[in-house]
């Protein structure tokens, strides 16, 4: 602050300084403020990590599961098939009828379709397994068509 008196030609140089002392606890308001939105952030941060590692778990039993069920409806196509050859043998040895065959060949077909749902199923599994991840795209999902489950 500079100030002069003209009558006696006396200058003065000052220095003000201001602190607000008492704010009316505004600035620790504001402090708790911030403390709680941090707190509330970083709880949301772990939840978020808990679901994604939840969802992880969930899909990796999932594609484990299809992959078990594929492997199981392989085998019963493998053994209707065999069922189916077994009749065809004994229908031509004469011991068989065609009744028989005919019921051989249905289990088949029943066995085909379990082995395309399992198959489709363990495609999904995959497909969500990556998507969670997050290297789901068009190459992911036509190397799993191609090479996830091999018929």
């Amino acid at each position: 602050d500079f100030a002069a008196t003209p009558k006696t030609n006396v200058w003065s140089i000052g220095l003000t300084a201001q602190w607000t002392i008492f704010d009316s606890g505004r600035q620790s308001a504001k402090i708790a403020a911030a403390t709680v939105e941090l707190n509330d952030a970083r709880l949301a941060e772990e939840q978020a990590k808990r679901d994604i590692k939840e969802r992880n778990s969930q899909s990796l039993v999932e594609l484990d599961t299809a992959r078990k069920k594929w492997d199981i409806s392989r085998r019963e196509v493998q053994n209707a098939l065999e069922m189916v050859e077994l009749s065809d043998q004994r229908l031509e040895r004469g011991v068989g009828t065609v009744s028989d065959t005919l019921i051989a060949i249905e289990r088949l077909t029943d066995a085909k379709i379990r082995q395309s749902s399992s198959w489709c199923q363990g495609l999904s599994a995959s497909a969500k397994f990556l998507a969670n991840l997050g290297t789901l795209d068009r190459a992911a999902i036509l190397r799993l068509s191609k090479y996830t489950y091999s018929k």
